[in-house]
């Protein structure tokens, strides 16, 4: 009976100890473990604040260094107030010009000549829409950075020295620049232009004919190699390449269709129908051009 008594109040003793073991502090230093997120948060006078544990692995998660200031802390904004800045769908090349013209030599303005990558556009013709009032250089700046930002736009102002000279820096961020677009994939589709074929004198082309043609046409449009086949034995055209260079070619041969079927000789049947056609439709003009001023009839 003294051992089923004493059992008990041992564990009783052992979960005790263990509550208060959990509820003391750390000593200085050690890393406290956050369970939920598996955080380890280092404390104590000597803490380089919070350092991100992967709970998969247990090793620190790697983080990236924090960003340069837009605006440099000895940048000084010229003693000057701008009553109303409006930007309508203004190129930064023109903004930069305006800025340049109403600060004088106040600060330098630099921006990049080339590109965005992936988006063949010109950094200097990226339009800006603006509506401000009673600001500063620097809040202008901020204001472009904002829309920018907004338009998810990889293109930022730096406010920065240059030695002893204020410079706004117009630069790419290369973190925003999408990725480039991948190219579609080639397709290929066969076209019949038999009912091209036919005598010159009667409308029709040869083969010779339709082949330099579509070649031709084709050289116009792209400067790429020609993709293009010819089977004259079954009167048919084979292209490869991309949707829209397909659909070039769909259109070219249909434009062909209709210049045949133009200069194709016409019956006495269909030249009488064309003529009965021409008199409606001048029939039809004449009766809405006598009409169109109205008039009240007798009743």
């Amino acid at each position: 009976m003294k051992m089923k008594l004493r059992t008990p109040a041992t564990i009783l003793i052992l979960i005790t100890s263990m509550a208060a073991a959990s509820a003391q502090p750390p000593p200085p230093g050690a890393p406290a473990i956050k369970p939920a997120t598996g955080l380890a948060v280092r404390g104590g006078s000597g803490g380089a604040g919070v350092q991100a544990i992967d709970p998969n692995t247990g090793l620190p998660v790697a983080q990236l260094p924090p960003k340069p200031e837009w605006i440099s802390p000895d940048w000084q904004d010229p003693n000057k107030v701008l009553p109303e800045v409006r930007f309508d769908g203004l190129p930064v090349s023109e903004v930069a010009r305006y800025l340049r013209d109403q600060f004088r030599s106040d600060f330098d303005i630099v921006t990049a000549d080339g590109e965005i990558p992936n988006e063949q556009m010109a950094i200097s013709q990226y339009q800006l829409k603006l509506q401000l009032k009673n600001v500063k250089a620097s809040e202008i700046f901020r204001a472009m950075n904002w829309l920018f930002e907004s338009e998810n736009a990889p293109i930022r102002w730096e406010l920065k020295m240059n030695g002893t000279r204020p410079t706004a820096l117009l630069r790419v961020e290369p973190e925003l620049v999408p990725p480039p677009k991948p190219k579609p994939e080639p397709k290929r589709m066969v076209f019949f232009v038999g009912d091209l074929i036919g005598n010159e004198k009667s409308g029709g082309m040869t083969m010779d004919h339709i082949v330099k043609t579509i070649s031709q046409v084709w050289n116009t449009a792209y400067s790429e190699p020609t993709k293009i086949q010819f089977y004259e034995p079954a009167q048919l055209v084979i292209v490869t390449g991309t949707p829209d260079q397909i659909d070039f070619i769909r259109q070219t041969i249909e434009a062909l269709e209709q210049r045949v079927e133009f200069a194709r000789p016409k019956t006495a049947a269909e030249q009488k129908m064309e003529n009965q056609i021409k008199e409606m439709r001048l029939l039809q003009q004449t009766l809405k051009a006598g009409g169109g001023g109205g008039g009240s009839g007798s009743n």
